[in-house]
């Protein structure tokens, strides 16, 4: 199941994304945000659904 972006996606300072190729594409399954320090540098992790 794909899943929109996350907000502020453009002005996160950091982002890490795990996931494996399938063929020529890379499909994300765990996506860790470093939010802008205006956020008091929480971090913000997205988990995809399928585990």
């Amino acid at each position: 199941m794909y899943q929109s972006k996350p907000q502020d996606f453009e002005l996160s300072e950091q982002i890490v994304i795990t996931g494996k190729m399938q063929g020529e594409e890379f499909v994300a399954s765990d996506l860790l945000m470093k939010c802008p320090s205006k956020y008091k540098d929480e971090e913000v992790y997205l988990k995809s659904e399928k585990g």
